[in-house]
């Protein structure tokens, strides 16, 4: 009897120690609902490998991408009749199409992830004439002439901001006319402040790189005056070394102007004491 009781207690204990926990794991884990055994059951089904498009990003570059860019693990192929194929891997389309003469280019990038992209063979030579004859359309610059408008008695803010106003437009290639004239009403300007008026003109043209005078300017130094410029479309680089340069004529400009209003308000406090 002793022994029958001893080997129950111990069935008990061992039950407590190993069985009772898997029983109380595989109770919690046992579906409330409909919904709770779907994804339960989901949870032990083989996991599908969703591959995430790139195309949405590179969409956002100066062009869609075009074969090997296209990162997507399937593809929708516009086919000559319009229509779109079914899904096809894009390594397929790769490998049976011909490099020298075609390009698989994304035409409408996936609007989200998992989605296939919309593709479309396209000749090499075609895209290259219609490059060609995009570019033939484009306007010259050089046939678009800005005017700036100046009085001789410019204040000299507002002559920074002219002068500014001047790079942009023979930075971008355009031609320029720049017209002086007299304050109808006001101050007038001496002789001389007309003649660094001028001065300060060809200085920022010449501080554009390929800008140059065109045509003889025309009228009287002091009275009615039209200078004429060429510009010159500058490079990226060009541009970034312009605003940089730019940004810190501001930043010295603004440290002038912070100085002269510190100088005036200690001559103030001078004269007050």
């Amino acid at each position: 009897m002793r022994s029958s009781r001893h080997s129950s207690s111990i069935a008990n204990a061992l039950h407590r120690v190993f069985i009772a926990p898997i029983e109380a794991t595989r109770t919690s884990q046992l579906p409330s609902s409909g919904a709770a055994f779907l994804s339960t059951r989901n949870a032990f089904l083989p996991q599908r490998r969703t591959y995430i498009s790139d195309s949405t990003k590179k969409a956002e570059k100066s062009r869609f991408p075009r074969n090997d860019e296209i990162k997507d693990f399937k593809v929708r192929l516009v086919e000559d009749s319009g229509s779109l194929s079914e899904p096809t891997m894009t390594r397929y389309l790769l490998s049976t199409m011909d490099p020298k003469t075609h390009n698989l280019v994304v035409v409408q990038p996936a609007s989200f992830a998992g989605e296939p992209p919309i593709c479309k063979l396209i000749d090499k030579k075609s895209e290259y004439l219609h490059h060609k004859q995009s570019q033939k359309k484009k306007p010259n610059p050089a046939n678009t002439t800005k005017t700036i408008e100046l009085n001789w008695a410019v204040d000299p803010n507002d002559l920074s901001h002219r002068m500014k106003r001047m790079r942009e437009f023979l930075g971008k290639g355009y031609k320029l006319e720049v017209m002086l004239a007299p304050k109808r009403k006001g101050r007038q300007a001496s002789e001389e402040e007309c003649r660094e008026v001028v001065q300060r003109v060809r200085e920022v043209v010449g501080e554009v790189k390929g800008a140059k005078e065109g045509a003889k300017m025309e009228g009287k130094v002091g009275g009615a005056l039209t200078m004429y410029f060429e510009g010159h479309l500058i490079s990226e680089k060009e541009k970034e070394r312009e605003v940089e340069r730019l940004a810190k004529e501001d930043k010295a400009e603004a440290e002038k102007v912070k100085k002269g209003a510190v100088a005036k308000v200690e001559s103030a406090a001078a004269a007050w004491n």
